[in-house]
């Protein structure tokens, strides 16, 4: 008796077939799950590489920039790396020697040397300085004296000490006593014709 079913067949086979449509509606659901979730997660991947994907371009284009600016300020620096070694050699820089005749030919030969005191400074500002001490007949050579190391280009620092009477053997003359400056880094541009190299 356990193993006879009395229920009409039609009724069997309907159930089953509503037992077999409920679990295709479950699956079709958990796949749609399923699909959407992963729909979801590629969508949030494919925003984060475009993200990343821009990010790597605007990159690409500013380092594309800087080198350009690069190659550019390359160019500029060779350029003038080559002006300035053709400078370099188109216009020596004073030597010693030349600072000493140049002083001595700026000077007027009215006026009388007393004492001389030469001392080259190599700090900072490489220079030669002159401290100078000379007679003159009047003002009018101590001006001209004066005039002509400050229109010298070469000199720089020119500062006058003292101008004052004295007694000599020839009568009474004028003391003038500077001090003044050539820079050794300067170029020979306007002195240029008084120097023999």
């Amino acid at each position: 008796m356990t193993g006879m079913n009395f229920l009409p067949r039609a009724f069997v086979d309907q159930r089953s077939r509503h037992r077999m449509r409920r679990v295709e509606i479950v699956s079709v659901v958990v796949l749609v799950g399923v699909f959407a979730s992963a729909w979801t997660m590629l969508w949030e991947r494919r925003g984060g590489v475009v993200a990343h994907v821009e990010v790597a371009e605007r990159d690409a284009a500013q380092a594309f920039s800087l080198r350009e600016e690069l190659l550019t300020f390359e160019k500029e620096r060779s350029k003038l790396y080559q002006q300035s070694s053709l400078y370099r050699r188109l216009e020596p820089r004073v030597r010693f020697s030349q600072a000493l005749r140049i002083f001595s030919r700026t000077l007027p030969e009215t006026v009388g040397l007393t004492d001389l005191r030469v001392a080259q400074a190599d700090d900072k500002r490489p220079r030669i300085e002159f401290s100078f001490r000379g007679l003159c007949r009047d003002d009018r050579q101590v001006a001209e004296a004066v005039g002509l190391l400050a229109a010298n280009p070469l000199f720089t620092d020119l500062e006058v000490g003292s101008i004052g009477p004295i007694e000599s053997d020839d009568g009474p003359m004028r003391e003038l006593s500077l001090e003044v400056h050539i820079d050794l880094m300067r170029r020979l541009t306007l002195v240029a014709e008084e120097v023999t190299p």
